[in-house]
């Protein structure tokens, strides 16, 4: 995986100027050195996320999907992740 992530273009409505936005990439981690509110994106399948909140065992995450819509979901702390920096 690049140390970079493209962020607006991918997702912007055709009718929207894209700039070509680029953040830094953290290297791998598990889910549970994140904390509430960061965004990351997972190690394996490159999904982007936020983590909302996170427990004794699992997080509940964000995930963007397809559709310009995000998804709640439960994770593993385990979960490889890389957080992104603003």
């Amino acid at each position: 995986m690049s140390e970079r992530y493209r962020l607006a273009a991918d997702r912007a409505p055709e009718a929207q100027l894209a700039f070509d936005l680029t953040v830094e990439l953290d290297l791998p981690s598990p889910l549970a050195a994140l904390k509430p509110g960061d965004r990351f994106l997972q190690e394996s399948s490159g999904l982007e996320g936020r983590l909302e909140s996170h427990g004794v065992g699992s997080a509940t995450v964000l995930l963007w999907r397809d559709g310009d819509k995000w998804v709640r979901t439960t994770w593993s702390l385990s979960t490889e992740v890389r957080r992104l920096r603003a």
